[in-house]
Formats: structure tokens, C-alpha cells, sequence
């Protein structure tokens, strides 16, 4: 399979960037040269996330549809391509490597564990999280400079999803239709204001049902259908539909409990991502790990070691957080194919479609603009 760097020049990074230097947020980031002339000129600005609708997938299943015919170009994520990482870009207007949300899962050395940062749990513990993890990895997120610019901010996600937006309006929704609705209720005003309207699928369906699924189809058309219908009831509005990351569908599982050989060389559990994954290493084994990894499962992942992922800025450009050098391990390894890497098979929930790795399918998304002007 293609394997595809981020661009973080032509990426979810600059799209962000964009939007706020468009507001006279100061940044350190590069905008989207393609966005800020579109972005001219508009007091009220609507991002649409479509978590996991990959450009790949959007020309598979509709072509010809509403959304690939507004696609004003295809745009990479950050990495890990994983919603973590990508979402907190968006929420910050900063590199993975400067929020620190590298992926699903980190090490915190003050419990020498492993944690769920998006469920706040331990992995494969019981006992609730003491630790305070949110407090080490926190930053400014873009409502709060939004807001300093006296912009208004509406923040829009499914009622399952937590709150970590404060600084905006939030509204929470059952279903796609009903949020789109809100979103309608409340826009229609003459005041300057940036919506930001989060939605967990395709994502979620894709990874239970894989991409080729009818039920995925339907509900990207169902998608397109909802916002075809509704968008032109807000005015002078600039729209802006993209997403965190794509998916590929997912031929196995490497659990590396069952390998010896690799097994007894870690030194604790991998983290991040099942297809971005940190291996921490015993020290004797250090020098020998790369060359037996490659040579067991070098067709479906690359290793990159820790100062290869920092010196090529993998996880962007910028100053790296505090963070960072504990969360990466000894290697980094990335998926290629169409694999996952897990530590065991203890709690094995075998999905369809992943991501968090280099593919096409996984690092490249549309970006779609559209407007209502008067």
C-alpha cells in the first residue's frame, strides 16, 4: 500500500490555521493558502468533522455526490491519523508533537501505567485513574482566543462526547439530523461567529462494519442529503467539511504476547496506537529489536526510532511538549499494510476498519467549502 508522510503545510494543522489568523488569532503555523481566499469576506464560519471520512472512501462511495463536487481539494492529517491526535489539533491549533495527544493510549510515569486518555482508564486495569493526566497534557484551546477577539463560539457534538470546550456555546445531539437542525436553529444571526460541529461517524460504524459496508454508504449519503437540505437556511455563511482522519480495512492482529521473541525484549506494554505503536524497550535489547522486528513483520509495519520520529518531525513541527520523550518509546511502529500491533490478546475486539497509520486511505481527507451568500 502507498505509504503517505503528513504534510503539515497542506494539512488539518493549516485548515485550523487558517481559520484563526482569518479571526486575527496570532499562530505559529502555516495557514492554507487555498482556504484563507475563500475565507475572505465571511463573518460566520461553519467546520464540519466527519470523523473518519477518509478522501479515498468519500470518492468510493459517492463520486458524483454533494460533498466530492464541492471538494475544493484533499488535505493530509496530522500523525498518528487517529482521532486524538487530530482532534486536539483542531481543539488547539497546535502540532500532535506540541499538544502531546499522540493517541488512544500513554504512558504516565507517576503510575507507571498506560492510560485511555479519551475514556480515562487504565488499560487492562480495573481501578479508577487518581491521576490528574489532563492537568500535564492541558492547553489553550481555539474557543478561548476566539473568544478574546470578541468572536462568538458555538461548539456542537453527540451527546455521548464530553465537554472540553468551555469557552463556547455547547449544544449536545442524539443523531446527525438533530444536530444539523440545531446548528440551523441557533446560526441565524448577523454577528461574527465560528461553529465548530463534531460528528463520531462514519468512524464508528466503520470500524464495526469496515468500508465497504452498505450501512457505511447509506449513512454518507444520508450525511450529504441532511446538509444539502439544510445549509442554505443560514446566511452568508462559509461552510467547511472535512475530517480527522480516514480508515482501512483491517486483513489481522499481531498480539506480541505470543511472540517469544519479541515479548521478552519489552519492558512494558506498547502504547499510542495498535498501528502507531511505542515500544519501550529492556535496555539489552535495544540494539537488536530493529533488525528482528523487520525481518518478522517488516511487509506490514516500518520502525522509525525515537530521534527518527523527533529529527523528521512525524509528529509536526514545533516545540515538542514536556511530554513527549516519555510518551515515545525506544521505536515507533507504524503500520504499512493492513495490520494491527497489540501487546496481548486479553481484550480482543477484532474491528473491521482501523487507522493511525501511514496509508493513503488513512492520512488523506477532503476538504470541502461551500457558502450561502446573499
Amino acid at each position: 500500500m502507498k505509504v503517505v508522510f503528513p504534510d503539515y503545510n497542506n494539512s488539518t494543522l493549516s485548515m485550523i490555521n487558517s481559520i484563526l489568523k482569518h479571526y486575527n488569532v496570532q499562530t505559529n503555523h502555516s495557514s492554507l493558502k487555498i482556504l484563507d481566499e475563500k475565507l475572505n469576506n465571511y463573518k460566520k464560519i461553519v467546520l464540519i468533522i466527519l470523523d473518519g471520512l477518509g478522501n479515498n472512501l468519500l470518492e468510493k462511495i459517492s463520486k458524483n455526490g454533494f460533498f466530492n463536487k464541492n471538494k475544493l481539494t484533499k488535505i493530509s492529517t496530522v500523525f498518528p491519523s487517529t482521532t486524538v491526535a487530530a482532534i486536539n489539533t483542531i481543539s488547539s491549533g497546535l502540532s500532535p508533537v506540541e499538544h502531546g495527544w499522540l493517541g488512544w493510549t500513554l504512558y504516565f510515569k507517576e503510575v507507571d501505567r498506560t492510560i485511555k486518555v479519551f475514556r480515562n482508564e487504565y488499560v487492562a486495569h480495573d481501578d479508577p485513574v487518581t491521576l490528574d493526566y489532563y492537568s500535564i497534557i492541558k492547553y489553550k484551546n481555539i474557543f478561548s482566543y476566539l473568544k478574546e477577539n470578541n468572536i462568538s463560539c458555538q461548539y456542537y457534538r453527540p451527546d455521548n462526547i464530553p465537554n472540553n470546550m468551555e469557552d463556547a456555546e455547547n449544544y449536545k445531539y442524539k443523531t446527525f439530523k438533530e444536530g444539523i437542525k440545531m446548528l440551523v436553529k441557533n446560526s441565524n444571526n448577523n454577528e461574527k461567529s465560528f461553529t465548530y460541529f463534531y460528528c463520531d461517524d462514519p468512524d464508528k460504524t466503520l470500524h464495526i462494519k469496515g468500508t465497504k459496508s452498505f450501512i457505511v454508504k447509506h449513512m454518507i449519503k444520508k450525511m450529504e442529503k441532511i446538509i444539502k437540505k439544510n445549509y442554505k437556511k443560514i446566511d452568508d455563511t462559509l461552510f467547511i467539511i472535512s475530517a480527522d482522519h480516514g480508515l482501512v480495512d483491517i486483513d489481522g492482529s499481531i498480539y506480541l504476547r505470543n511472540d517469544k521473541d519479541i515479548y521478552k525484549m519489552l519492558k512494558r506494554r506498547i502504547s499510542i496506537e495498535s498501528r502507531a505503536s511505542s515500544i519501550f524497550l529492556k535496555d539489552k535489547y535495544k540494539s537488536i529489536f530493529k533488525e528482528i522486528f523487520i525481518k518478522k513483520y517488516g511487509d506490514k509495519f516500518d520502525v522509525y526510532s525515537k530521534e527518527e520520529v523527533i529529527n523528521n518531525n512525524i509528529f509536526g513541527f514545533g516545540k515538542p511538549h514536556e511530554r513527549v520523550d516519555c510518551f515515545l518509546g525506544d521505536y515507533l511502529v507504524v503500520a504499512k499494510g493492513k495490520w494491527t500491533l497489540n501487546y496481548s490478546n486479553e481484550h480482543k475486539s477484532f474491528m473491521k476498519a482501523s487507522h493511525a497509520g501511514m496509508t493513503e486511505d488513512e492520512m488523506i481527507i477532503p476538504l470541502i467549502v461551500f457558502d450561502n451568500k446573499k
